[in-house]
């Protein structure tokens, strides 16, 4: 009876952490769009790469769409800084961040915008 308590108090345990992680993942991908909305693509990027990290195993429907999502943002947020780079004449900081849009988005499969980043 001892052993069936404390397997059922690990399981609880297990379940409860899972949940945890999936409302960090979600969570943090709604900063993320908000920070997106909010045109602050740095910290958009740093939280979408935080996403894609944190959710990448997980089998929570909810948290693998908030996944995919950033992978369809990412390539952006990067595409952005490169257009506010080079508003602001830091050429060579435009082309790292063109370059690191294009990377991501073949990474990830989109192919418009890998074309984009490579041709701005």
């Amino acid at each position: 009876m001892k052993k069936f308590v404390l397997m059922a108090v690990a399981a609880l345990f297990a379940i409860a952490t899972v949940s945890a992680q999936s409302n960090e993942v979600i969570a943090k991908y709604g900063e993320a769009v908000t920070s997106f909305q909010s045109k602050a693509y740095a910290k958009a990027a740093s939280l979408f790469e935080g996403v894609i990290r944190g959710g990448m195993d997980s089998e929570d429907s909810k948290v693998l769409q908030c996944v995919n999502d950033a992978k369809k943002n990412l390539p952006t947020c990067y595409y952005m800084m490169g257009g506010m780079a080079i508003k602001g004449k830091k050429y060579d900081e435009a082309l790292t961040n063109f370059t690191k849009s294009a990377e991501k988005a073949e990474l990830y499969g989109d192919t418009q915008a890998t074309i984009k980043a490579k041709n701005w």
